[in-house]
């Protein structure tokens, strides 16, 4: 199924994360919660803060691609350093 996101899609989804406590929101592409494959857009403001995380498993992954602004990105080892 095709979706169109619009750039007034996009104004408002900013505009939701600046109302939000955490400074974010996110919009799923996904239609089941428990879906195999999780497509979503999060927008963020400056003064949120995502936590490191890790997937152990080979078969989990994230992919990023910044479509607005700008982000700081962290990398770690295995030693989390």
């Amino acid at each position: 199924m095709l979706k169109i996101i619009s750039n007034q899609d996009f104004d408002t989804f900013s505009e939701n994360a600046k109302q939000a406590p955490r400074k974010r929101s996110h919009h799923n592409l996904h239609e089941q919660l428990d879906a195999g494959v999780q497509r979503l857009f999060i927008s963020t403001e400056p003064e949120t803060y995502m936590r490191p995380h890790r997937h152990s498993e080979e078969h989990k992954w994230e992919l990023f691609l910044v479509l607005k602004g700008q982000l700081d990105l962290l990398i770690f080892d295995d030693e989390a350093t």
